[in-house]
């Protein structure tokens, strides 16, 4: 299962525009929930210009759900009573990622 975008695909559409200075990226889960909700996965947008023969990566954008304990430091799941942080795509959610040059 890991890297099979054609399953992915099923799921989310993506389009993207070109603006002064970088682009924006649209993602759009058509799920009706929320996608990679395993507090133990990740799911990571990576880009690449492509010039010629040149390939220049960009900052990557993170999808994830960090849980974690009452001191607020993350944890394993057997240990955690709250979410720290929830990135994920929630279900029918579109979103708008602005990647600058």
């Amino acid at each position: 299962m890991i890297n099979r975008p054609e399953l992915l695909s099923r799921y989310i559409d993506m389009g993207y525009r070109i603006g002064d200075g970088g682009f924006t990226i649209t993602l759009h889960n058509r799920a009706t929930h929320n996608l990679m909700l395993h507090p133990l996965r990740l799911l990571e947008l990576r880009t690449e210009l492509k010039r010629g023969d040149e390939r220049i990566k960009l900052n990557s954008y993170s999808f994830k759900r960090v849980i974690g304990d009452e001191s607020g430091s993350p944890s394993m799941p057997w240990l955690a009573t709250k979410v720290l942080e929830d990135t994920t795509l929630k279900g029918d959610e579109n979103r708008t990622i602005n990647l600058l040059i």
